[in-house]
């Protein structure tokens, strides 16, 4: 997201009024006691016209004045994920008109960061978008019954309230928040907003006090078994296993989404990879809740492919030792592959050990790296029948084998075991992403890098594959040179969303459940339909001109042209 810097953020501040600002600076601010300055600050001021000032005389080289929110945003540049934090912040106070100012569509951040449901949050602050979700749906009748019965708690408490803090409900909340009577998660101690609870009952909104007794319980929940992880770490023999523990920011994966191949390779054409771009999605919805940077490169030919890991690498490696910190990084690579090493859209070998040798750059002493590969590794098959879930092979075959030497803090999960085929679904995209991104998301705070690769084993043993009317076998792999455990943790804001992602997951591939439709990478009809039926799809296919007889695609072709001419 480069297009958001924090002069942008500075040129639209004077386009929120007053109360937007102060419900920004509470869904942003993590700490408190700053939060409750700021909005003070904000009630005090004459800012309204300090915004005209703004518009008027700003410069991008000599500011009249900056705001509060411009301020945060120089100082959170640090976190990767600010301008999206900002973003869903924006979303969830409902300023559609900042959101297009962006360039960004409404729709699209709708349906990523759900900014309306209670139970889920990327990187605002869960508790604080429910709370505030809270107050947008309470009438004023209904909060100054509930203000007067906190104000009546902090009376009896000995804590006077600022009249300032009366004015905007997400000042009377942070008042509160500062002063205990709502108690945030600590280290020291756990989550209590009985006061909060007990008011909305008094108002009989039963429904907000049992959404946050089960936030409160959740996170209460969470942190505990969170701190019984981190107390005791995997043991062996009697010995502690050490772990790598990774900032919050936990690193950076770089996609590789090679899908429209042009080349050939002997005397068979690379054919496209059909759902590849659904790997590539699930890659980058799972790392994005685990507050990983996601990079993203599409077709890229071989040349380009080992600069991008090592540029990318160098520039990671060089923060996380400025910074001091331990992140991981990933490179998952989605593309066709031989037993030597795998392929660019232009068809030529980038070998496995190249690769390799990327990873394991001086640089990276201490940081986890993990190598996750979706390409054939050779075109052999454990063949056992028939089976229902049609899949194709990603790669065409090989005889050569490199194997890596040993490598420390590398993590290589592969979809398939060296001199063997791996397998995608055209339609649902590939096995081994989908069960890696599910069991990350549903298992990845309490089952290091090892464990994981037997869960995902397990998965892939569970599915009827078939290929070219044989029922297949997929069996994934992992190779380890580390001297520490690897968790990939899902933060606790985003357990809830994960859950209901894998749910979403789930459901569609219930919808796709292959019935006959499934296409192999060689044909370009389905695997069973009546003669007819194939004549017809293949003729419709090359014959563009047939689409144009339907009235209904021609009345559909002019209202879309007219749109764009408006």
């Amino acid at each position: 997201m480069t297009s958001l810097n924090p002069d942008i953020v500075a040129e639209i501040e004077p386009c929120l009024d007053h109360a937007e600002i102060c419900s920004l600076i509470f869904l942003l601010f993590d700490h408190e006691e700053t939060a409750l300055q700021h909005i003070q600050q904000e009630i005090q001021s004459t800012r309204k016209h300090i915004q005209v000032l703004d518009s008027a005389l700003y410069k991008p080289a000599q500011k009249f004045h900056e705001g509060v929110l411009a301020k945060w945003a120089r100082h959170a540049h640090k976190d990767h994920h600010w301008q999206e934090k900002l973003l869903e912040a924006l979303l969830i106070i409902k300023n559609y008109q900042i959101i297009r100012l962006l360039g960004q569509s409404k729709d699209k951040l709708d349906s990523k960061y759900l900014p309306n449901q209670v139970n889920t949050s990327h990187h605002v602050d869960l508790v604080r978008k429910t709370l505030f979700l809270l107050l947008e749906d309470l009438s004023n009748e209904q909060w100054n019954q509930i203000m007067m019965n906190l104000t009546t708690v902090a009376s009896n408490n000995q804590i006077s309230i600022p009249s300032t803090c009366f004015e905007i409900r997400e000042c009377f909340l942070v008042f509160l928040m500062t002063r205990k009577l709502l108690q945030l998660k600590t280290k020291k101690c756990s989550m209590d907003f009985v006061n909060i609870r007990s008011a909305l009952k008094c108002a009989n909104l039963y429904y907000w006090s049992n959404q946050l007794e089960n936030l409160e319980n959740h996170i209460n929940r969470v942190e505990m078994y969170h701190e019984e992880d981190n107390a005791k770490e995997k043991d062996i023999d009697g010995c502690n296993l050490p772990r790598f523990k990774l900032d919050s920011n936990q690193g950076t994966i770089l996609i590789f989404n090679m899908e429209d191949y042009q080349a050939v390779m002997g005397d068979r054409p690379l054919t496209k990879r059909e759902a590849s771009q659904l790997d590539c999605e699930k890659l980058e919805s799972t790392f994005t809740l685990l507050r990983f940077n996601v990079v993203k490169k599409k077709n890229c030919p071989s040349a380009q492919v080992l600069s991008e890991i090592r540029n990318s690498l160098k520039e990671f490696c060089k923060n996380a030792k400025q910074e001091k910190v331990e992140r991981c990084f990933i490179v998952a690579i989605l593309a066709h592959g031989v037993k030597d090493g795998l392929l660019g859209i232009d068809g030529k070998l980038i070998e496995w050990e190249d690769i390799r040798k990327e990873m394991r750059s001086v640089d990276t002493v201490g940081l986890p790296r993990v190598l996750v590969i979706q390409a054939c590794k050779g075109n052999s098959q454990v063949v056992k029948g028939k089976g229902k879930l049609v899949v194709v092979e990603d790669g065409p075959s090989s005889d050569n084998n490199t194997y890596p030497s040993n490598l420390r803090d590398l993590f290589e999960f592969s979809s398939s075991v060296s001199g063997f085929a791996a397998f995608r679904s055209p339609t649902r995209g590939s096995l081994f992403i989908q069960s890696f991104c599910k069991n990350i998301l549903l298992h990845g705070r309490k089952h290091e890098a090892k464990e994981l690769l037997t869960l995902i084993n397990i998965d892939c043993d569970k599915l009827n594959l078939g290929c070219n009317g044989k029922s297949v076998q997929s069996t994934c792999e992992l190779k380890v040179s580390s001297t520490k455990a690897l968790f990939l943790e899902v933060p606790d804001e985003n357990i809830h969303r994960a859950k209901e992602l894998v749910r979403e997951w789930d459901q569609l591939n219930k919808k796709q459940e292959p019935k006959e439709t499934i296409k192999t990478e060689r044909s370009c009809c389905s695997v069973k339909k009546t003669k007819h039926e194939r004549s017809e799809n293949c003729r419709r296919k090359c014959d563009p001109n047939k689409e144009q007889d339907d009235p209904f695609l021609k009345e559909l072709i002019k209202k879309l042209m007219s749109m764009e001419e408006k």
